[in-house]
């Protein structure tokens, strides 16, 4: 594993999904850092969306939502 792949991991904090992408990926000829964070964030909706915009991070949060963020990313890094 590379320390790009390494990185792209950091996006979300479920060890349990991480452990489903890698199982998936590790056999794979794509093992892009892209593809790793589209995986998974597959269900999630960038900070720079529309819908996320309009409703709001504190608002969603407060509603109970959770956010991810990308550690390696800038500004638009979020996922809701």
């Amino acid at each position: 594993m590379t320390l790009e792949q390494l990185m792209a991991f950091t996006v979300n904090p479920d060890h349990a999904h991480q452990v489903q992408v890698w199982d998936v990926i590790h056999s794979s000829w794509n093992k892009e850092p892209f593809q790793l964070r589209r995986m998974l964030t597959e269900t999630s909706v960038r900070a720079s969306d529309r819908r996320a915009v309009f409703v709001g991070v504190e608002t969603y949060e407060v509603a109970g939502g959770a956010s991810l963020h990308d550690l390696f990313q800038g500004d638009d890094g979020g996922c809701g």
